[in-house]
């Protein structure tokens, strides 16, 4: 669940917030850090939610939106940007739809890097550095900087539910983002595996495959 700055989408009756969502990779190292730190494990979660909790508008609010609906809405474009990939994008690239085995497949494919799923809008979102936006060409998945905002789930809600945002690969350390190189693979290995299927399942009949033959031309 996004908003961009064109507000295309609809406020939820209360006018608090919109209502809103592989293949292994060989990667030569981890995820960047950005402004990251290490915190004592007991202390991550709060760390974690301090540092999203600076790309909130009211800080305070926020808090109390993810208390009592689990998501609320940050900026892109100060702390980080987010990769907009369609689910069938991101199946394709997986080889599967059990969602189990796709959150294990990202987890793998951007070793470690934070994404976002929203169910509802079947959509899944690559938190990257937020100068990736001002580079970012990828025609398939668009990049979300500033001018836009993201549903971000609590830190803590890394549950699939139906219907609900959730983090299929959380921020484990504040900062830690995934490298813009290792999302635009994943959508190139999806991209390549879509087409791949489509013209596996084309028919010898299709009007796709047909050639005019010599007395068509006569």
């Amino acid at each position: 669940m996004e908003i961009s700055s064109d507000a295309r989408h609809a406020s939820s009756p209360d006018g608090r917030m919109p209502v809103g969502q592989v293949q292994h990779l060989p990667l030569a190292d981890g995820p960047p850090t950005h402004g990251a730190f290490a915190p004592h494990p007991r202390d991550q979660g709060i760390a974690v939610a301090h540092w999203l909790l600076c790309a909130a508008a009211d800080r305070r609010r926020a808090r109390v939106e993810w208390a009592e609906s689990g998501v609320t809405l940050l900026a892109c474009g100060v702390r980080f940007a987010a990769v907009r990939i369609g689910r069938e994008l991101i199946e394709a690239a997986a080889g599967t739809g059990d969602q189990e085995a796709i959150d294990a497949c990202l987890r793998d494919a951007l070793r470690g890097g934070p994404v976002i799923a929203d169910h509802h809008c079947r959509q899944f979102y690559a938190l990257v550095p937020a100068r990736a936006a001002h580079r970012w060409e990828e025609r398939d998945a668009a990049c979300l900087g500033t001018g836009s905002h993201l549903g971000v789930p609590r830190p803590d809600r890394v549950r699939s539910t139906a219907g609900c945002s959730y983090w299929p690969v959380p921020m484990e350390v504040p900062g830690r983002l995934c490298r813009p190189r290792a999302v635009k693979q994943l959508i190139d290995v999806g991209r390549r595996q879509l087409a791949l299927g489509q013209q596996e399942s084309r028919q010898p009949g299709d009007p796709a495959l047909a050639r005019v033959s010599p007395e068509a031309t006569q």
